[in-house]
Order: C-alpha cells, then sequence, then structure tokens
C-alpha cells in the first residue's frame, strides 16, 4: 500500500518576541544623558587623536590650526548627535579629507578609520540610551586636559620653522590653502625618520618633506569595551 503524500505544511512564522526579550525603550532623561556624554567622549577622541594634536601643537596649517580642528570637533560631533545613522565609510572619508585638504596630514597608521569605528559605536549606544563606551573613555581620561580644554603654549619660531615656510611656499602654501574640507556636507612611498615614541605611547614618524605634507605614524587605543 502506498504511503500517502501530503502536501508540506506552511512556514510557520518565527514566534514574536515577548516583551521581556524586547530590549527597553530609553526615556528621554537616557537619551539625554547619552548624548552628554557621547560629546564628552568625541571630546576625548579628538584631544588624545595624535595626527590632529601634532597637527595642533605644531601648527601646520598656520596660526588657526587649533580654531579649525576645534570646528572639525564640532562638525562631526553635531553629524554625530542629529544622525539616526551613520555610515562608517562615510565618516571615515570626512575625517581623512579634513587632514589632508584642513590638516596637510596623510594618516599612516588607519587613525582615521579606527577614529571613525569608534564614533559609529558611541553613536549607536547613544542611540540605545547606552553609554558604555563612552564611560569607558571618560574614565581613562579623567584628569588629563588635552589641546581642546587648553591651548598648546606659543611655539617657538626658530630655524627649522623658516625650512618649513619655504616647503610650503614652494608648495602653493602648504598647510590651510585653498577651500576647506569642513565646508563639505557630512554625510606610494614615505620617506621616514627614526619613529619617537611620546609620553602616551604613540609611535611619530617626522614630517615628510617631499611635498610639503606631514605623515603621522601611531595607533590610537582603543577603549576596553572595544577590545574585550
Amino acid at each position: 500500500m502506498e504511503t500517502p503524500c501530503f502536501p508540506p505544511a506552511p512556514p510557520v512564522a518565527p514566534p514574536l518576541p515577548s516583551p521581556e526579550q524586547q530590549p527597553p525603550v530609553p526615556s528621554p532623561e537616557q537619551l539625554q544623558h547619552a548624548a552628554e556624554q557621547l560629546t564628552r567622549a568625541v571630546h576625548v577622541i579628538f584631544g588624545e587623536w595624535t595626527a590632529l594634536r601634532l597637527a595642533v601643537e605644531n601648527e601646520w596649517a598656520g596660526g588657526g590650526t587649533r580654531e579649525r580642528a576645534l570646528a572639525l570637533l564640532q562638525r562631526v560631533r553635531d553629524g554625530l548627535l542629529a544622525s539616526a545613522v551613520v555610515h562608517r565609510d562615510e565618516l571615515e572619508d570626512v575625517i581623512d579629507n579634513a587632514l589632508v585638504d584642513d590638516f596637510n596630514i596623510e594618516a599612516d597608521d588607519e587613525s582615521p578609520l579606527e577614529i571613525a569605528t569608534l564614533l559609529c559605536a558611541l553613536h549607536t549606544e547613544a542611540r540605545a540610551g547606552v553609554t558604555k563606551t563612552a564611560d569607558v573613555l571618560l574614565a581613562r581620561s579623567a584628569g588629563k586636559r588635552t589641546w581642546v580644554e587648553v591651548p598648546p603654549p606659543p611655539r617657538q619660531r626658530g630655524e627649522d620653522d623658516s625650512s618649513d615656510e619655504d616647503i610650503d611656499d614652494d608648495n602653493d602654501g602648504g598647510g590651510g590653502g585653498g577651500t576647506s574640507a569642513m565646508d563639505e556636507d557630512m554625510g606610494g612611498g614615505c620617506v621616514r625618520a627614526a619613529p619617537e615614541v611620546d609620553e602616551d605611547g604613540f609611535q611619530m614618524v617626522s614630517p615628510r618633506r617631499g611635498r610639503g605634507a606631514k605623515v603621522v605614524s601611531g595607533r590610537q587605543p582603543a577603549p576596553q569595551s572595544m577590545t574585550e
């Protein structure tokens, strides 16, 4: 006797998550606190960023370098607070282009990617009312003051400065000339000197002389919650 063939059973829709399994909706107070922590954390990230710190300390974009750096920080911060979705590759492009166009820096350490990844993690958490990564960053930097809070001391002008100015003049004004990348909407071989290690453990490479651009090499330390 042949076994009767039955039509296949219709696909069963996955069960809806129970109210206990659904993530809690953050309260307005939680979202406000998360936004405030994100703002503080962005200040920490930019303040500890080797490439931007060197640009500010050495005035690689001229006398208004710190103001340009603060404007970039503000533009990125405001974009994170105002955007529902942030794409890492787009944010990386914004940061990388700003380094080249506004500060005459070519980052040789993938720090724009690392900075964009960390900023996206902060944004995702803040949208959910979570401050885990921001709390780690703020705890790590407690008591520290960077160029974001305090302007660096005036730079002593010497022979090295005059040689840098000559290089900049030979390259159509060096850093700071032309259209600024900050005005955009958000959304080969290197000649290196012997690496130096600063007090934070970063490796630095002297400016490249060939094109007048500054080549920075180092690593941006990730907070513990990003590496565990």
